[in-house]
This record gives structure tokens, C-alpha cells and sequence, in this order.
């Protein structure tokens, strides 16, 4: 009987040890708003300028959900970004973007990504007949708009045992750019619109560089850089013009990241 006992104890004992409790799986959630101090170029195949931008704002919320090892985030940016060019306006750009992760380590997030990104250009320009005469005063709206999908990779860093942190990502994204131009005439009141779907193909390169400090209330403050290159070629036509595009497009500057993290 005393044999049975013990054997039963050291069997129970061994049943617990092998079977490992199993972990509550936690939801985490971060909300919060950035500021991007955005400054805009355009440079054709060869490296040249297009035209002379300076630096913009762009504001927008952040989001951010932790369950185990998946991970979802969502931000959105808008703002304008100024124009040297004295026949254009504020460029307007907004750029929402989606990412499903998964933690392949406890400071290693693989993710996919989906951005919709539109940008536009307002602006006026003369059209002269072949003896240089005047003959008309358009006013002109360019828009584009890109859905872009890719994937890439994010990191953490702790540094030494407070809340700070250095972090880091790299993506790469593709598509098609849906170019949209509404030309009004001011002299005679005709209106052309010309529509070139998915003409331009698209590719872009992202990167995210920074440090963070998450305090024990679970407010958190980031600062960082953000660098998107976009390069696009194709052909574009409308009723007045027509014209080969292949340039690289890139929004780069400081990013400042505000957000709170509930427990």
C-alpha cells in the first residue's frame, strides 16, 4: 500500500510537469496620432528634379491589436505638401494603410500590407496656337490613385530594462496607378475629362527608423524617420497632351508618434 502511494505521487507529480498549463492569450490594443514633417520629390530616369516641393504636415490616428502572436495595424496620413511652382497648388496627399503580422520571434513581426494611396495636383496652364497666339486659359485637377500589396518585416529592440526601445520595419509594395485628369476651359467653358486606368505600374519601397519610450501607464511616445520611394512608368494620354511617364516619387521626413497602450 505505501509502494502504491508513492507511486501514485510520483506519477501525478510527472503528469503535472509533462502538461504545462496552458497561457491566457492576451488582446493588447494601442491607439494613437502621428506627425509626419513630410518633405516631397519628384525626379525623372535620369535623377532630375520635376518640379520644386517643399516640406508638408501630415496628421493621422494610428492603431494597433496584439493577440499572441498575430498582430494587426492601421494608419492613416493626410495633409498638403506645398508646391515652389507658381502654376500649381498644394499637392494633397492621403495614404491609409493596413498590415496583418505575425511574430515569428519576441521582436520579429513578419507582416502583409495594403495601401491606398491617393495624391492631387490642382493648377492652370495657357495653351497657345502654332502663330503663339493665346487661345485659351485650362484649369486642370491630376489625380492619382494607387492600391498597393506587398509584405515585410518589423523589429523592437529593448534597450537596457526601462520602457525604452529602438524599433524598425522595411516593406516593399506593388500595383497599378489609376491617373485621373479633369481639364475646364476658362474662356469658353468646355470641359475635357480623360480617364488612363492602370496605365502606370507602380512599386514602392517603404522604411521606418526610430526610437520609442513606453512608460509604465502605458503612455508611449515615438520618434523616428519615415521614407516612402515609389517609382512608376507607363504611357498617358488625354484629348490636349500626351506623354511618357517613368520618375520616382519620394515623401521622407520625421515622424512623430504620441499613443497609449491599455492594459
Amino acid at each position: 500500500m505505501k509502494n502504491f502511494l508513492v507511486v501514485s505521487l510520483c506519477a501525478a507529480w510527472l503528469a503535472s510537469t509533462a502538461v504545462p498549463a496552458q497561457e491566457t492569450v492576451r488582446t493588447i490594443v494601442t491607439v494613437g496620432g502621428s506627425y509626419w514633417n513630410a518633405s516631397y520629390t519628384a525626379q525623372d530616369e535620369d535623377g532630375e528634379d520635376l518640379y520644386e516641393y517643399g516640406t508638408g504636415n501630415l496628421f493621422g490616428p494610428y492603431l494597433s491589436i496584439n493577440h499572441g502572436k498575430w498582430n494587426f495595424g492601421a494608419s492613416l496620413y493626410f495633409g498638403k505638401i506645398p508646391v515652389e511652382e507658381t502654376n500649381f497648388d498644394d499637392m494633397k496627399r492621403t495614404d491609409l494603410n493596413f498590415t496583418v503580422g505575425y511574430r515569428v520571434h519576441p521582436n520579429i513581426n513578419l507582416f502583409a500590407g495594403l495601401k491606398f494611396l491617393t495624391w492631387t495636383q490642382e493648377g492652370s496652364f495657357d495653351w497657345y496656337n502654332q502663330y503663339g497666339y493665346l487661345v485659351d486659359t485650362y484649369e486642370y485637377e491630376e489625380t492619382f490613385k494607387a492600391p498597393l500589396f506587398g509584405a515585410g518585416v518589423g523589429g523592437t529592440l529593448p534597450l537596457g530594462t526601462s520602457g525604452l526601445y529602438a524599433f524598425g520595419s522595411v516593406s516593399y509594395l506593388m500595383g497599378s496607378t489609376t491617373y485621373h485628369v479633369d481639364i475646364n476651359s476658362t474662356e469658353t467653358d468646355e470641359s475635357l475629362e480623360e480617364d488612363s486606368e492602370g496605365d502606370l505600374e507602380c512599386g514602392l519601397f517603404t522604411l521606418n527608423l526610430g526610437l520609442g519610450y513606453r512608460f509604465a501607464s502605458g503612455l508611449g511616445i515615438n520618434l523616428g524617420y519615415r521614407g516612402d520611394i515609389i517609382e512608376q512608368s507607363g504611357d498617358v494620354a488625354t484629348s490636349l497632351y500626351e506623354w511618357e511617364v517613368d520618375n520616382q516619387l519620394g515623401v521622407k521626413g520625421l515622424v512623430v508618434t504620441i499613443s497609449y497602450t491599455f492594459k
